[in-house]
């Protein structure tokens, strides 16, 4: 089985890949995926084909001043009822769970 789609770090140091989620951010039918690299989220929405690199990602999540790192842990579903799938991270270093809610159509 070879690949669709691959989402490459811009820098070794970034240990993209730690995590990822799998659902439908943006409500539109279209499977997206979440990638984890060090203290940032990358969001890809629709189709992931070719090679794509991470600073590319439409969507980027970044760990604040005192957070921590972000992005140990992901998971997409629908937490708010709105029939759009949200995104749960985990920050261990401050013992944390944040949601982001989807961006529905």
């Amino acid at each position: 089985m070879s690949p669709c789609g691959l989402v490459q770090g811009d820098t070794d140091d970034l240990d993209l890949g730690e995590a990822a989620a799998s659902g439908d951010l943006d409500g539109d039918g279209h499977g997206d995926v979440a990638v984890s690299g060090v203290d940032t989220v990358f969001a890809f929405y629709g189709q992931l084909t070719g090679t794509t690199v991470a600073s590319r990602a439409p969507s980027t999540l970044e760990s604040e001043s005192g957070w921590g790192s972000i992005g140990d842990q992901l998971l997409m579903a629908d937490f708010t009822g709105d029939e759009v799938d949200d995104l749960v991270t985990s920050s261990p270093t401050v013992s944390a769970v944040f949601r982001y809610d989807g961006v529905g159509p």
